[in-house]
């Protein structure tokens, strides 16, 4: 799929002159901006020391980012729009060939088993999604029984430019298939989150997603994203290849978009025009709020006569049972007197 510059530019990148160029950036409020920060503290600073890189020590000329993009660390290409609620992510193609436990990892972790190698570690990329409002867990489970990885759904985009200069744009899913059929991956990415583990020599806390765990398509309790389906992670039992005819050569420098998917809202005037909307005979349909489903509907019976309606009652006519004692004495008093 090929999409131009104004194209482009909505979903993170922009024209000539890279990340390290001169950039707009609009400006944004103070306590807005170190509130974000407080969320995503923890991620900044974990694994203060970053895994050393052992291939693509040269990094391919970076794509560009949009403007209205900030970056989350000087050192690392990592870029989050608050506006629009994406993070862009540069890397470059690692493998076009072989079979996959990752997507995308961080650079000098696992390129043997990944598309995708990124100029950033996971946990930055973790504090980006939660900047614009994803949330992350749980991890998948094996035991006591499987449970699969939680969180929000990511949408995870690749832009590149063709030996043209044109640039394209696809969803990361074509370029990993099923190693039995030959298709394109069909399921999406979610926030599993990976998590923290302790580093008792160090004295520091590290991410276990910054060991290479970042996109993954076999399932890791370490993910940051993982497939929310079960995709074992034995040599024997992978699923998953690098999908090479969809592939550019390798080094081509990529951008990964990752935009948490937002719950579906309806509109409330849809709701409404919904109930307004005349029924298939031409009337319109009252509005009675929030009676019963059964409300204004005559009762089943209404119109019919009782069962023993106009029959006289088994006792009409007869006194009461304290009554005859009195109807005797009252026999026996002269016309006009009462009794005593």
């Amino acid at each position: 799929m090929t999409c131009g510059r104004a194209g482009a530019e909505a979903v993170g990148v922009s024209g000539p002159g890279g990340p390290s160029g001169p950039s707009r950036r609009r400006p944004m409020a103070r306590a807005h901006l170190l509130l974000l920060l407080c969320v995503s503290w923890p991620f900044l600073e974990a694994g203060a020391a970053d895994p050393p890189e052992t291939v693509n020590k040269e990094r391919p000329r970076a794509l560009t980012v949009a403007a209205d993009c900030f970056q989350l660390h000087p050192d690392h290409e990592v870029w989050v729009n608050l506006k629009k609620k994406y993070v862009v992510v540069g890397g470059q193609v690692c493998l076009r060939e072989g079979v996959l436990e990752m997507f995308a990892c961080p650079r000098g972790t696992k390129e043997h088993e990944s598309v995708v190698s990124t100029n950033s570690p996971a946990r930055f990329v973790h504090a980006g999604l939660l900047m614009i409002g994803a949330r992350s867990g749980p991890p998948m489970q094996y035991h006591p029984e499987y449970k699969p990885a939680g969180g929000t759904e990511i949408d995870v985009e690749v832009v590149w430019e063709d030996a043209q200069g044109t640039l394209k744009r696809v969803r990361a899913q074509e370029w990993v298939k099923y190693i039995r059929t030959g298709k394109a991956l069909d399921y999406p990415w979610v926030f599993a989150g990976s998590l923290f583990l302790m580093d008792e020599a160090a004295q520091e806390r590290y991410y276990c997603a910054d060991g290479g765990e970042m996109i993954c398509v076999s399932n890791f309790s370490t993910a940051m994203l993982d497939l929310p389906v079960e995709s074992g992670d034995a040599n024997d039992n992978l699923m998953f290849a690098a999908f090479t005819e969809n592939i550019p050569p390798l080094r081509t420098p990529v951008n990964l978009i990752l935009t948490p998917k937002r719950p579906e809202k309806v509109d409330e005037s849809e709701k409404q025009a919904a109930k307004d909307a005349p029924s298939p005979d031409g009337t319109v349909k009252p509005d009675v709020g929030n009676a019963t489903p059964d409300a204004g509907k005559p009762a089943p019976d209404a119109g019919k006569p009782a069962p023993d309606a106009g029959k006289p009652a088994p006792d009409a006519g007869k006194a009461p049972p304290d009554a005859k004692g009195s109807e005797a004495e009252q026999s026996k008093q002269p016309v006009g007197t009462t009794g005593k």
